[in-house]
């Protein structure tokens, strides 16, 4: 959605409210997926307040292509990232 007021507008994937997007990821879809699952995308207090969740839960979500949020979680969590 655009507007002239506020430009690109997204619907956010946690609370479903129009605002500006903040963060994006792809999750892992399923064995049964026959197309990757499509992009979730986050407002910024969403962003913030899963983050500070996750932190409380001592884990991090596994997503394909990783939100900030979650990198952000993982660092202060002292995950390390595999790259092969």
């Amino acid at each position: 959605m655009l507007s002239k007021k506020w430009g690109r507008m997204i619907k956010c994937v946690e609370c479903g409210k129009f605002c500006k997007p903040y963060d994006r990821g792809v999750p892992f879809g399923n064995y049964f997926s026959t197309e990757p699952p499509d992009e979730e995308l986050f407002c910024k207090k969403c962003s913030k307040k899963l983050e500070k969740y996750y932190i409380a839960k001592q884990w991090a979500p596994n997503y394909w292509l990783k939100p900030k949020w979650v990198k952000q979680v993982a660092k202060q969590l002292g995950f390390i990232e595999r790259t092969d």
